[in-house]
């Protein structure tokens, strides 16, 4: 097989976030002048089809025939995956919980049956996030920006664009985001997370062969620990982003290092693949 031109895959990239931030900006601007409070069912609508803009605009662009080969199955391999990767996406804010003193199972109980109980729970943080995002960050993105790009730098430019896209949020009431506020140090800190987090789930989709599932739960993981036991203080951001940042530098001591070269983000003439699970 021929390997994709750079010049094509600038312009799969291109597509991808030039889409990714207009279906996702656009119908969160038009929540703001709804209202903006996402408690209100206009603006709650615009809110969650924006949410899946990573997701659709991948999804679209592969039905467009801006594809690339298939890895092997990830769930095969789960044996080596799944579990680091729900340990290491709940690390951090189980750690911070354990600071703030949050970390109450009963308190934890209380929060799910608010939402529905523990199904609709999972169904809510499954769906929030992971489904809607990780099928383009990491299944669409991460892949091609590896063709040309070592993990770490792939890492990096992705976790800074994932970041930026969550800017607006801010603005809508009824987001974590909008509670937290922009300008303060938790601002800043909840930013950086997206760093070693996104070298965490690079390790585990590429390196540990788990492709979008594994980053899948480690964001279902991340996302499902910190709406339990959320973090109160900063000291408790501040150690969340710490224990995020070891975590990225651990894997990458250990396995990172010795990362194969972006070549093999595409499949070879034989069918194997570095990076399974994109699209």
């Amino acid at each position: 097989m021929v390997p994709p031109s750079p010049q094509r895959t600038r312009t799969d990239l291109l597509l991808f976030f030039a889409g990714t931030f207009a279906v996702s900006w656009l119908p969160w601007g038009l929540a703001l002048l709804a209202g903006g409070d996402i408690g209100e069912p206009l603006p709650q609508l615009l809110f969650v089809v924006g949410a899946f803009g990573p997701t659709a605009v991948a999804l679209l662009l592969w039905c467009g025939g801006r594809r690339r080969p298939r890895g092997p199955n990830p769930f095969r391999a789960a044996g080596r995956w799944l579990l680091p990767a729900l340990l290491l996406g709940a690390a951090p804010a189980i750690a911070a919980a354990l600071v703030d003193g949050t970390l109450d199972l009963a308190t934890a109980g209380d929060r799910a049956a608010t939402i529905g109980g523990p199904l609709m729970v999972i169904g809510f943080v499954l769906i929030a996030g992971p489904l809607s995002e990780e099928f383009g960050w990491r299944g669409y993105a991460q892949p091609r920006l590896r063709r040309t790009l070592s993990p770490v730098w792939t890492a990096v430019l992705l976790g800074l664009v994932w970041a930026a896209w969550h800017v607006p949020l801010f603005l809508l009431p009824g987001t974590t985001q909008a509670e937290i506020g922009l300008g303060s140090w938790e601002t800043g800190l909840f930013f950086a997370a997206f760093l070693p987090m996104s070298y965490t789930i690079c390790v585990m989709s590429e390196r540990l062969r788990g492709g979008v599932a594994a980053a899948v739960v480690v964001h279902f993981a991340g996302n499902g620990a910190a709406g339990l036991f959320p973090t109160t203080s900063t000291v408790g951001a501040l150690l969340d982003v710490a224990v995020a940042t070891a975590i990225a530098i651990a894997l990458h001591l250990l396995v990172g290092r010795t990362a194969p070269t972006a070549a093999v983000a595409d499949r070879d003439a034989t069918g194997r693949t570095g990076v399974p699970g994109g699209v």
